[in-house]
């Protein structure tokens, strides 16, 4: 949880049950991140990590409701999973222009052919 050390006023949440942690060691080496557009009634955008499991059905890893779409709330999420999942991951930042700031900082970049 991100608060705001002010107000003491809750910023932007993550969160990933221990099923998804396991699903994330036995899936995670391609993970895919992505965001809804405001569409609770907070207004927040809840962003998602998944990936495929052997079967290639979607797995959800994480997810996280956000203050807003900054860096400094994209690089605390990233930062946040990273650290929740107990290491690193690669991702291809080039493919998400808007998260590539965040992503380079946080995450083993990695570049995929097309």
């Amino acid at each position: 949880m991100d608060f705001d050390p002010k107000t003491k006023v809750l910023r932007s949440i993550f969160w990933s049950h221990a099923s998804q942690r396991a699903e994330y060691k036995d899936f995670g080496d391609v993970i895919t991140f992505d965001t809804t557009h405001k569409t609770n009634r907070k207004n927040m955008p809840l962003g998602m990590f998944v990936g495929a499991n052997n079967n290639m059905k979607n797995v959800s890893f994480g997810q996280a409701l956000l203050q807003d779409e900054t860096t400094e709330s994209f690089k605390w999420l990233f930062e946040t999973f990273k650290n929740c999942m107990g290491g690193p991951a690669l991702c291809d930042p080039d493919r998400y222009n808007f998260y590539s700031n965040c992503a380079y900082n946080v995450f083993l970049v990695c570049k995929l052919d097309n």
